[in-house]
């Protein structure tokens, strides 16, 4: 899989060669691309994808010659692999079949088929052992995942055998095929120098006031909430020191069959070319181009801003009902709820709040990997 225009040739040398399916795992693989990166890794990850009959044998070379094949295993990533071309299949066997040093990342729900449901040029996938990746422990799941990979100058291990999953071992319970988090699982996160690492992110509020439809006024930017008249429309600005995933999540002062009504605010198609991955002081504007506007029901809005070192499992499977269809609506039940419980069991670990009235900005921090505050927002 590669970008048009490029080719792979037999001289390019890599460490690490990422497979995945593009549409549950793009911005995992950009996240785990990235973090290896980092530790001095060159790392292969096709950025394209392609489809049935464009399978470039040039990638079967790469993989042949790459020490460490890692797969993203998403739910339902294995579910196509019977088809003809499927090029994940392909990839898989090739790895298999070369002995390359195989590494299955599983994502919250994934669980492996039954060998019988797998083409039997890739059964022994389900033999090796998984690093679970869990976006609440992301550095720790990193520091494992690299641990297992053929490293230059490093003995290479063992890594075929399959194991509990970590989830399991620290208390996530699987219910109805949703992540449920427990509000009593640790919050700090372990680098691998065995301290919390500070996650910081930093917010205003840029306020537009309308009269008649039509801009009233120049736009001014708060560092705190305010009470807001109807015919005043907002929108955000964010940014932080460090590299991470954005996601930013609308909940109405009322119910909706007994449930939140939360309405995904970023990311959009429209904002960050529809990725919730921010690079370090990359300021985004949210919306971009237009302003959000208070509905005509009085009350408090809640705006739940996540800020997290890597993809966050139950935001990521939201991101598809920001469209011009459902308008950003999550109407899925079991959505809600999960949800809903990300939320209340990253409020149960506050941040740290500093305002700078100066700039007009507020900032937040925390030792959690995956930050999570609420900005209220009363309207009139």
């Amino acid at each position: 899989m590669l970008a048009p225009g490029t080719f792979v040739t037999s001289t390019e040398r890599y460490d690490v060669f990422i497979s995945y399916r593009r549409k549950e795992s793009a911005d995992l693989a950009q996240y785990l691309k990235h973090a290896l990166t980092d530790r001095g890794l060159k790392v292969f990850l096709d950025v394209t994808g392609l489809g049935p009959g464009r399978f470039d044998t040039a990638l079967l070379e790469t993989i042949a010659r790459t020490p460490n094949f890692l797969v993203i295993l998403a739910p339902g990533s294995l579910d196509r692999c019977r088809e003809p071309d499927d090029w994940l299949a392909a990839e898989i066997a090739r790895a298999l079949d070369t002995k390359r040093r195989i590494v299955p990342v599983t994502t919250p729900g994934f669980v492996f088929p039954s060998p019988e449901d797998l083409p039997k040029e890739i059964r022994e996938l389900g033999r090796y052992q998984c690093v679970d990746y869990d976006y609440r422990f992301s550095d720790a799941s990193i520091d494992r995942l690299f641990g297992m990979l053929q490293v230059p100058g490093r003995p290479a291990g063992r890594t075929r055998r399959r194991v509990v999953a970590v989830a399991a071992a620290i208390g996530v319970a699987i219910a109805g095929g949703m992540l449920w988090v427990s509000s009593k699982l640790p919050t700090e996160v372990p680098t691998s120098a065995g301290r919390a690492a500070v996650r910081a992110m930093n917010y205003s509020i840029v306020v537009q006031k309308f009269r008649n439809g039509e801009p009233y006024e120049q736009p001014f930017r708060l560092a705190r909430e305010m009470v807001f008249e109807s015919d005043y429309r907002i929108r955000l600005l964010a940014s932080s020191p460090q590299e991470g995933y954005l996601y930013i999540v609308n909940e109405g002062p009322a119910l909706r069959q007994g449930l939140p009504d939360y309405n995904v605010l970023f990311p959009t198609p429209t904002s960050n070319n529809g990725s919730p991955r921010i690079a370090a002081g990359q300021e985004v504007q949210i919306p971009e181009k237009s302003w959000f506007v208070f509905d005509a029901e009085q009350g408090t809005e809640k705006v739940w801003l996540v800020w997290s070192g890597g993809p966050v499992g139950e935001l990521e499977s939201i991101k598809a009902v920001a469209n011009p269809e459902q308008q950003g609506v999550i109407e899925d039940a079991r959505q809600t709820r999960s949800v809903q419980a990300l939320l209340a069991s990253g409020a149960a670990s506050a941040p740290a709040i500093a305002r700078d009235e100066m700039l007009k900005q507020t900032t937040i921090r925390s030792n959690a990997n995956v930050l999570v505050h609420v900005v209220n927002l009363e309207h009139q």
